[in-house]
């Protein structure tokens, strides 16, 4: 069901670096197709660890592959992008500029103009420095 062994199948002569070419087959204990990863080692390789990372991504590819199928329909809906939490800066920001249109708007209406109050009490309830200092 899994790569479960490697072998080393093939070293070369070191190259003028001094690192030494290694060819690796990867094989299974359920018909898996043997898989052969190349690697340069060095005296600070640590070829065992090597080997089981390697192991452990052909693993998860066939994880991946059996997940897959001929005839198999794809979603092309785009993914809704994910939410951003809106920081208190970000809020109180957003009301600083709905303040600012409404004033240009020139209001005359009783109830407007106490809208833009209650507004304007609430920019000024929740402003602090730093606010001001990040623009």
């Amino acid at each position: 069901m899994a790569y479960n062994a490697a072998t080393i199948t093939q070293i070369d002569p070191p190259v003028a670096d001094g690192r030494v070419h290694v060819v690796v087959a990867f094989t299974g204990n359920a018909g898996e197709p043997a898989m052969k990863r190349e690697t340069y080692v060095d005296e600070s390789t640590d070829l065992d660890e090597w080997a089981r990372q390697e192991t452990q991504r052909l693993n998860q590819r066939r994880v991946t592959a059996a997940k897959l199928s001929v005839g198999q329909v794809l979603d092309l809906a785009p993914k809704d992008e994910p939410m951003i939490e809106a920081t208190a800066q970000d809020v109180w920001l957003e009301k600083v500029q709905r303040l600012a249109r409404l004033k240009a708007m020139d209001l005359t209406n009783q109830e407007a103009l106490a809208a833009v109050d209650a507004l304007q009490a609430d920019v000024d309830a929740s402003y602090q420095q730093a606010y001001v200092d990040a623009i």
